[in-house]
Parts: structure tokens; C-alpha cells; sequence
């Protein structure tokens, strides 16, 4: 991975889990995050995201690529951890179609149902690829279904910090410093065998409520602390 490239951080929602709730569980279970498609393909094996909480600080006007204006929100975000991604868990009912495309080292059945805070789910098989996540996209796209991702891996704790100044997405942000300048972890983290995991009856827990969204006036602001 080169080296000028900035690490990412994801941010934890404060509406399902503590940090305390969530160091737990990523350590026992590993990490699995969903994320859009858009974001999937520029995610590789072996790369290091930043786990977080954000807290609400001021809406600022930014301008988009194209020139247009923006509302987004900044605020101080509490890392406390970071995940290296080794899997990728994917529907089951394309596995049939999708495995005899791919490049299998091996694969095994399952029926192991994980329960997390935000969701559980029911592993049906696992599988040892040599594919690498741009090619599993790639294979998984040309097949005739709605295809949703979860980025899988191991969990390392760290010593907790804040950053100033931090964008708010609910999908990946960049970290003002490169991937190999983060701090060594705690221990030893929870790690993840398989690199390819074929699920089923996946069932998203509730959130609590959102605050409302920020809509472009300047008589609608985000309460002061808000958090996510």
C-alpha cells in the first residue's frame, strides 16, 4: 500500500454501541461493517481502518468537486481502535453462482448464527480465496441480484485519543495522518480465518432515533453536543 495514502477511520453509532460494548464484541466476534458498493471497491485486504465515535461540534459550508456548496458537519472524533479487513461476507443466495468464478483455496460449510448489537445473521459457508475484493466485486456484479457487503476483520485496541476538525460520514472519512504513522496496538486482536463468507437471514436491531437531517437554511441548526 503506498505510503502517501491516508489512513480512514469509521466512525462506531453511539445509537447501538458504547466503546466499551463494542471493543468487546469486535474482539470475541471480530469486526463486520456494512458499507456501499461505491466505497467496497476501493478497500483492500491487509489495509488498517480507524474505529471511532464522533461528537458534534458546528455545520460548515464546503464546496463538492464539481464547485456547488455543502452543508457538513465537523466535530472531535474519540478513536479507540482499528480493524485490519481480511473477509468480506456477502448474500447467500449467490453463492451457487459466484464460487465456481472464483479463484478457491477452500471452502466448508456452516450454520454458525452470530448475534451482534447491531444485527444477527447465520453463516451458511466459508471459503479461502485468492480474489482480491476489486475481483469478488467484480464477479458479484454481474450477477442478476442486489448484492450487500460487509467488510470483515480483526479488531486491535488502542489507547484512546481525539481529533479535532473531523468530517462527519456514516461510511469511511481520511484521517489526517498516513496509515503507517498509526500507533502500535494493545495486545493481540481477535483474528478472522476466513476471507470469504457466504450469509443469510441477516436481521439489522433497531437504532435509536437520528436527530433530523440538516437541511439547507440557516435557521436550522444541529443541537449543541450532538452525537453520533
Amino acid at each position: 500500500m503506498a505510503k502517501s495514502k491516508n489512513a480512514k477511520v469509521h466512525y462506531v453509532g453511539k445509537g447501538v454501541y458504547s466503546i466499551a460494548s463494542y471493543i468487546e464484541e469486535a474482539k470475541r466476534l471480530g469486526v463486520s461493517r456494512a458499507f456501499p458498493k461505491r466505497f467496497v471497491k476501493n478497500i483492500e485486504f491487509e489495509q488498517k481502518i480507524l474505529t471511532a465515535t464522533w461528537k458534534f461540534e458546528e455545520t460548515r459550508t464546503v464546496k463538492d468537486r464539481h464547485g456547488w456548496d455543502n452543508i457538513k458537519r465537523f466535530g472531535t472524533a474519540t478513536v479507540f481502535g482499528y480493524f485490519v479487513v481480511e473477509g468480506i461476507n456477502l448474500p447467500a443466495s449467490i453463492m451457487n453462482k459466484l464460487i465456481p468464478q472464483m479463484d478457491i483455496i477452500d471452502i466448508f460449510d456452516s450454520k454458525e448464527t452470530i448475534i451482534r448489537e447491531c444485527g444477527t445473521y447465520v453463516v451458511l459457508a466459508g471459503a479461502y480465496v485468492k480474489d482480491n475484493i476489486e475481483k469478488i466485486m467484480e464477479l458479484a456484479e454481474e450477477l442478476d441480484e442486489k448484492v450487500k457487503y460487509f467488510i470483515t476483520g480483526t479488531f486491535y485496541e488502542l489507547d484512546q485519543f481525539n481529533v479535532e476538525d473531523m468530517l462527519f460520514s456514516r461510511t469511511l472519512v481520511n484521517f489526517p495522518e498516513n496509515e503507517e504513522d498509526l500507533p502500535e496496538q494493545n495486545g493481540e486482536g481477535i483474528h478472522e480465518d476466513v476471507n470469504l463468507q457466504f450469509i443469510e437471514n441477516y436481521k439489522r436491531f433497531s437504532y435509536k432515533p437520528r436527530a433530523p437531517k440538516i437541511e439547507d437554511t440557516e435557521d436550522r441548526k444541529w443541537p449543541d453536543g450532538e452525537s453520533y
